[in-house]
């Protein structure tokens, strides 16, 4: 068996001779294997083995990589199936499900079977089809990830238990697995010991990926980065193609470090607009408070609200005094209007940064620490944002850092309007701590971002004709990106976001038809050939920052193996 210096030297040369193959022959795979698209990377892996041998790894791991992650998809068998045949107990479960879902009913259309209702009723009307040992895994499938998603882990617990494990070959590996995913969900930080003894059960024969990264999440939950460190470097070895996975290792080994006092040496304005929505300002208002400040002011436009908004503002400028101002419009002026507003206060032109957040926030108390920091670190980003998460467990990952995606990976909006700008979508994505980089990238999201003074200086606000709202962030970072700028993102802070973003919101068909249009704007201020030589920019931006994280890994990772 190969030393652990010995499968280092060979990750290391693996990865120094992937990541500009990957560039060249797929480029989105710089971006990421996670998210929305992780099957379609590990179908594109399979292709680029039959003639890059610099892929085979890839072709054969991720794909059992994603497996492990979401064992009752049927997608991500089928696909492990049709790149590998395992041997042993995980071949033995592996045939057993294709067995089982061999001719599986329809069951993409569960939640039909209680329309309008909650986890209760939903649990009531798929109990009985579960039970069934031919197609109750078909059903528990299609149920097990939506309910973890609405915070429903409970039931979807209750679920999984009324089918007959024991008619599975390996049923009993599999339903463990299933609790360790509940557990994981379930035990908030102060629990991780309870929620690892969930872990100490599973058959590391066939979970042998999946489980360094659950106990990955609970050393990262008890404070252990080095810990947390360890187990993915272990990790890293078996997949050294694997962005995600070298970014938040390279974060963990090499985190930035945090100044207490920048927050007393640099002036910042934190700046917030609102509307009508007064219980969610106030909570906004509140974490802000207990947070670290240093000498930050902040800056609150009321933009037209008729609720009680002017109430939760008066009652903060009594325990914050002259640190809040606020300025109120008659009406609703749009976000793009009411951040030009603030930006046009003295107070907030005086300022070094400029800090916008959304009226719908949880911050934690070293929010602006982390934000500085990572400025501080990174002097050629002009906008800095973060990982912005659900406020409702299991806290999935609504942004992270967009990047432009290549027009044969757009989903099309318009049969007879070319579409030529998006970027990558996280909504739902688990936040297993593969999130937690930073790097530079297009664009990030924005309800929490950082601003630098002459960024705002040399590009400008954002552009009214995005009013009332959608894209007009990704508009003002697009133009500094094609200015020769970029953004960063530091994905080590997380913030918490009450209201799903962008497109992920409940829209009436008013509001899509107006997120369309501004769509349809977006596109149209760029000639054809621009959003092609971003993509070329960003290419490089990326390949140098990759390659620079595999030589920093080579220097720390001999003291974590």
């Amino acid at each position: 068996m190969p030393t652990p210096l010995a499968r280092l030297t060979a990750a290391l040369d693996a990865a120094r001779a992937f990541w500009p193959l990957a560039a060249e022959r797929f480029s989105p795979w710089l971006m990421g294997q996670e998210g929305r698209v992780a099957e379609s990377m590990a179908l594109t892996a399979g292709r680029l083995a039959q003639d890059q041998p610099d892929f085979v790894l890839a072709a054969r791991t991720l794909p059992r990589w994603q497996w492990q992650a979401r064992p009752l998809d049927p997608v991500r068998r089928d696909i492990l199936l049709g790149a590998d045949t395992l041997a042993g107990a995980a071949g033995e479960l592996l045939a057993g499900l294709d067995a089982a879902g061999a001719t599986p009913p329809d069951a993409s259309g569960w939640e039909a079977l209680a329309p309008d209702a909650g986890p209760d009723e939903a649990l009531a009307a798929l109990t009985p089809r579960v039970r069934d040992a031919r197609h109750g895994l078909s059903w528990l499938a299609a149920a097990w990830d939506a309910l973890l998603a609405r915070g429903a882990a409970d039931h979807a617990l209750r679920l999984a238990k009324h089918f007959p494990w024991p008619e599975l070959p390996r049923g009993e590996a599999l339903f463990r697995r299933l609790l360790a995913e509940w557990a994981l969900a379930t035990h908030p930080p102060e629990r991780a010991d309870e929620a690892e003894g969930f872990l100490d059960g599973l058959d590391p024969e066939i979970w042998d990926l999946w489980l360094p990264l659950a106990r990955h999440r609970l050393a990262l939950a008890r404070g252990e980065r080095e810990a947390a460190a360890r187990h993915l470097a272990g990790l890293w070895l078996a997949m050294p193609w694997h962005a995600n996975l070298t970014l938040a290792l390279h974060g963990l080994a090499r985190p930035l470090v945090v100044n207490p006092a920048a927050g007393e040496e640099h002036a910042v304005a934190v700046c917030i607009y609102t509307w009508n929505k007064a219980d969610d300002l106030a909570r906004t208002l509140a974490s802000l408070e207990a947070s670290r400040l240093g000498r930050a002011r902040i800056f609150v436009l009321d933009n037209g609200s008729d609720d009680a908004t002017p109430q939760v503002l008066a009652a903060c400028r009594q325990r914050l005094g002259a640190r809040l101002e606020v300025a109120a419009l008659p009406v609703n002026a749009g976000a793009p209007a009411a951040r030009n507003w603030l930006l046009s206060l003295p107070g907030v032109k005086e300022a070094e940064f400029t800090a916008f957040l959304d009226d719908d926030l949880d911050l934690p108390p070293d929010w602006l620490d982390e934000m500085l920091a990572a400025a501080l670190a990174h002097k050629d980003a002009g906008v800095i944002g973060c990982r912005v998460l659900d406020h409702e467990p299991p806290f999935a990952v609504q942004s992270a850092d967009y990047h432009l995606l290549p027009g044969y990976m757009i989903t099309r909006n318009f049969d007879d309007l070319p579409e030529r700008l998006s970027v990558c979508n996280y909504g739902g994505v688990p936040d297993d701590g593969l999130y937690a980089y930073t790097r530079p990238c297009a664009s990030v999201t924005g309800c929490c971002h950082l601003f630098r003074r002459e960024e705002l200086d040399a590009r400008g606000g954002f552009d009214v004709r995005f009013t009332p709202t959608q894209f007009d962030d990704l508009e003002r970072d697009l133009r500094a990106f094609a200015a020769g700028g970029h953004a960063l993102y530091h994905g080590r802070l997380s913030v918490r976001h009450r209201q799903a973003s962008g497109l992920r919101r409940p829209a009436t068909a008013l509001q899509t038809a107006q997120v369309m249009g501004n769509k349809i704007k977006l596109e149209y201020l760029y000639a054809d050939a621009e959003p092609e030589k971003w993509l070329a920019r960003q290419k490089e931006l990326l390949l140098a920052d990759l390659l620079a994280r595999v030589e920093d890994l080579a220097q720390d990772l001999p003291d974590l193996l």
